[in-house]
């Protein structure tokens, strides 16, 4: 592997822009990496604010998690969601962008005065 980007918000801003994986308005899209594919891996970060929580935060990750392996698989052939060593692995192998996830829930900050 050339190339690994260890963040990129992509996957969460564009479940709230509508926008794809394979194109859009964020720092990163499978159009501008595809000379990349089969050097390239990256750390897509998921993450919600602790305060906007709908649910418990098992199950917001759970949404979360789903919704950004859904928009992973349809673009299978360019990017894979990796798990395990091996997934990364075949995922180079296959010439196709690594894929991994990582989330945060987070707290707003606290403003001092």
């Amino acid at each position: 592997m050339k190339y690994f980007d260890s963040h990129a918000d992509t996957l969460t801003e564009i479940q709230k822009t509508g926008e794809t994986l394979a194109e859009n308005t964020c720092d990163l899209d499978l159009r501008r990496v595809d000379g990349f594919a089969g050097a390239y891996g990256q750390v897509f970060a998921l993450w919600k604010d602790r305060q906007l929580l709908r649910e418990s935060p098992e199950t917001e990750f759970r949404r979360l998690y789903n919704r950004a392996a859904s928009l992973l698989g349809g673009q299978s052939g360019r990017v894979r969601l990796c798990r395990t060593s091996r997934d990364l692995q075949s995922a180079l192998a296959e010439g196709t962008v690594a894929a991994l996830l990582s989330m945060t829930v987070r707290s707003a900050p606290k403003l001092v005065s």
